[in-house]
């Protein structure tokens, strides 16, 4: 029997041991697609966290509360908790005495998947003061956002005003919503000032400043000022609201609205339109049809044709002007068959021949020079003639 005594008494031990190691630790929730993951807890750092929406983007660095009492020293940031528990969409942290401040704190935190592609988280920080006496309660609830899952790039806006503020944090169109309820004050600083502030041993004032916010590492605030009578009560709310991209270039918005719509669409639209539609189709610049086709200019019908301007028929033929056949050829004029020839007149033999000059004429040859003409050539004629007509009498 005092052997069964024991055992359970060890099973007992062994059970509260595995009950209090959970104590405090860090977990995860999950809602659909989306999960929010507590990885470590911080005195300076509050909760290391990551927020995943559908695609596996990371829109969070860190979350955390801090808190002070009274108008001097410090905040402090809440860090491991006295008991935690992950339930479905729903993380549980209680704090229990606080510092031993007499302060109370539960911290619920419920994940959700408002639409496809978003995570989102709500904050609920109900801190009750369990001492006899008022309390001055400052609270801060501390958001770094990574709207991209990157670091750097954020921009941000306030999109409504105290006392229910919300900030659009903006990276290559990815955004994260920071929003609260009932809210005092907020600020907004690049990492890790805002932080420091918290850290530090003087009390922050939040002074609204730090908006707009432009391309950098994204932190913001907002702080609650509340006076706590003995057992009294107060909640603090504020709540992440993630979204992807809403492109499908890359899951990132701009980056990949750019290529879905302005890159994508410069592509399809404006410089695959240039192609298709604007610049170099077949309709409007440069078509086979309105400019510069064969038909409207420069074809060979209408203008320097072969037919209509200098063609070799109509004008500078070698048959209508100046050919050998009608002007100035050897047949017609000048021949030495019918004028002036050794045969027909004038030859050596009959009379009038022509007797060459005694020098050439436009002529390098030499011409030997006749005898001179003294008149017995004719006087000889006369005494042959006399000869034949007395032979003829005889006869």
């Amino acid at each position: 029997m005092l052997r069964y005594t024991l055992l359970i008494s060890l099973f007992a031990i062994l059970s509260t041991s595995a009950t209090a190691s959970a104590q405090g630790a860090p977990g995860m929730v999950t809602s659909g697609a989306a999960s929010l993951e507590i990885t470590s807890f911080s005195g300076t750092n509050g909760y290391s966290s990551d927020l995943e929406s559908a695609d596996g983007t990371d829109h969070l660095f860190a979350f955390g509360i801090w808190y002070r009492i009274g108008a001097t020293g410090g905040e402090t940031a809440l860090g491991t908790p006295t008991t935690s528990d992950y339930t479905a969409d729903v993380a549980t942290l209680t704090y229990t005495d606080v510092d031993s401040t007499g302060l109370d704190i539960v911290v619920t935190i419920t994940v959700s998947e408002p639409s496809a592609g978003q995570a989102a988280f709500a904050v609920s920080v109900s801190t009750t003061n369990t001492t006899s006496a008022s309390v001055d309660l400052e609270l801060f609830g501390y958001v770094d956002a990574e709207a991209d899952g990157g670091s750097l790039g954020d921009s941000a806006t306030l999109t409504t005003t105290l006392p229910t503020p919300s900030i659009l944090i903006t990276n290559s169109g990815a955004t994260v919503t920071f929003s609260g309820t009932a809210v005092d004050s907020f600020q907004v600083l690049d990492y890790s000032n805002l932080r420091t502030l918290l850290n530090d041993t003087t009390p922050t004032t939040l002074d609204g400043s730090g908006l707009p916010f432009v391309d950098d590492d994204w932190t913001g605030a907002y702080g609650w000022s509340q006076t706590l009578t003995a057992g009294a009560s107060f909640v603090a709310d504020f709540a992440v609201d993630a979204a992807e991209s809403t492109t499908t270039d890359g899951g990132v918005a701009d980056a990949g609205t750019d290529a879905a719509t302005d890159a994508g669409t410069d592509a399809a639209t404006d410089a695959g339109t240039d192609a298709a539609t604007d610049g170099g189709t077949t309709t409007d610049g440069g078509t086979t049809t309105d400019g510069g086709t064969t038909t409207d200019g420069g074809t060979t019908t209408d203008g320097g044709t072969t037919t209509d301007g200098g063609t070799t028929t109509d004008s500078g033929t070698t048959t209508d002007s100046g050919t050998t056949t009608d002007s100035g050829t050897t047949t017609d004029s000048g021949t030495t068959a019918d004028s002036g020839t050794g045969t027909d007149s004038g030859t050596g033999t009959d009379s009038g021949a022509v007797v060459p000059p005694r020098e050439s004429s436009g002529c390098s040859c030499d011409v030997q020079s006749g005898p001179a003409d003294d008149g017995r050539g004719a006087l000889a004629a006369l005494f042959v003639i006399g000869a034949l007509w007395l032979r003829r009498r005889r006869a």
